[in-house]
């Protein structure tokens, strides 16, 4: 019987390539890491900046522009409470987020009701059917994971509908763009929570995939109803600052 022999040599080569493959693999998730904490300082300058720039916008809507800013503190404080909501055969449990869900829809009913006056009813109709079916289109369910949605594509949806839509019959302040603000985070709020929460519900039991915990507006995006309507407002603000839309 013929047995391979490995020698020195190759031992020391093997050990070699081994720990240069360990250096290359350490290097690439520093490397990484360091990208996504660089994408996140420049989101939250922008953010800061268009904030702060358009700090009278702000203030129209909320009456003092940092309770914005405390609301959305909130809402990542509270992403960590889930509220019961009712089990099912197929499910254990159906939860919904405080801070993913129960707090842009606080924030939206105060925009809407603000707003109300000053809108078209059946432009909202169709703005909100349309970012409800777009948020469907490019949502899908992921055992174990939840609900994934490609977010960038309701926030641009939203954005093009709060400059293009005539939803309006006047403005506030003489000011398009807090109605803008206020129109666009709507829209995309509750795009994304039917489209792409509620409407999901509905595939429960099929084909066993829906033997995990859901959490709406918390589900998989980690809290996508809250990003997605903040991403929305940046935007519309972007556009304006930049385009003059």
């Amino acid at each position: 019987m013929i047995a391979h022999c490995t020698t020195d040599g190759d031992g020391k080569n093997w050990r070699l390539n081994k720990l240069g493959g360990t250096t290359l693999t350490i290097v690439t998730l520093v490397a990484k890491i360091i990208v996504v904490i660089a994408i996140i300082a420049a989101i939250i300058y922008v953010s800061y900046w268009l904030f702060t720039k358009h700090m009278e916008t702000f203030e129209i809507l909320f009456g003092n522009g940092w309770l914005y800013i405390a609301f959305l503190v909130l809402g990542i404080v509270f992403s960590a409470i889930n509220i019961p909501l009712y089990k099912t055969r197929e499910l254990n449990r159906i939860y919904v987020n405080l801070g993913g869900c129960i707090l842009p829809l606080m924030l939206s009913s105060y925009l809407l009701l603000k707003i109300w006056l000053l809108l078209n009813q059946t432009m909202i109709v169709v703005a909100i059917s349309a970012t409800i079916i777009i948020s469907r289109i490019v949502s899908w369910y992921v055992k174990g994971k939840g609900v994934l949605i490609v977010g960038i594509v309701v926030e641009f949806t939203s954005t093009l509908i709060a400059h293009f839509l005539p939803f309006s019959v006047g403005y506030l302040n003489s000011d398009p763009l807090p109605l803008k603000l206020a129109f666009g985070y709507l829209i995309a709020t509750i795009g994304v929570l039917v489209g792409g929460d509620l409407l999901h519900l509905g595939m429960m039991g099929r084909d066993g995939r829906w033997h995990d915990k859901l959490s709406i507006g918390g589900a998989g995006t980690k809290d996508g109803v809250w990003s997605i309507g903040l991403g929305a407002m940046l935007l519309i603000l972007l556009s304006h600052s930049f385009f003059g839309w």
